[in-house]
């Protein structure tokens, strides 16, 4: 009968437990594989901004609404290659403006850095070592383009000659 000194106390103990085990919920919040493991595109920033000691320039409106999936594993040694990880999900990119400053901005696509644009020349020279490999890639990338556009083999040349000038039909309203 000993221990049913203490099979009253449970109720007691239980009332004033309950309030401290509410107040101190512990990581009840915690992210879930439900979630995705998705935080906003805004704490991402702040703390790629403590992180790495930059200063990110953006306008509110650019990243409104927008949360990373598995952003904290997205996170490298290298400040660039964490942004690139970051932003290429959102069609956005960096432009280094000076010192630790950074500006965010929407990808343009018909744009490209002088950087880049050397990149790409060093990439294409290097594809070809002359002209006649060159040629050969050429008449391969022909023949696919026009089976792709099925028009290979090309239709049959008509029998009449072109029309010159505009040729006008009247529309006929029965």
């Amino acid at each position: 009968m000993k221990n049913f000194k203490y099979i009253r106390l449970l109720p007691v103990l239980f009332i004033w437990l309950l309030p401290v085990l509410c107040t101190f919920p512990g990581r009840l919040d915690a992210q879930t594989s439900d979630q995705d493991y998705r935080v906003p595109l805004a704490g991402v920033l702040a703390e790629v901004e403590s992180r790495y000691g930059v200063d990110l320039v953006y306008r509110e409106e650019q990243i409104e609404g927008l949360s990373l999936t598995g952003a904290f594993w997205r996170f490298r040694p290298d400040f660039r290659e964490t942004m690139q990880n970051i932003l290429l999900p959102f069609d956005l990119f960096l432009v280094h403006q000076e010192g630790d400053t950074y500006r965010i901005k929407p990808y343009r696509y018909p744009e490209m850095s002088p950087e880049d644009g050397k990149a790409l020349l060093q990439h294409l020279s290097g594809l070809y070592g002359n002209r006649t490999e060159w040629e050969q890639r050429k008449s391969e990338l022909r023949e696919c383009m026009f089976r792709a556009l099925d028009l290979s083999p090309l239709p049959p040349y008509p029998g009449s000659a072109p029309q010159e000038g505009r040729l006008y039909y009247r529309k006929h309203c029965y």
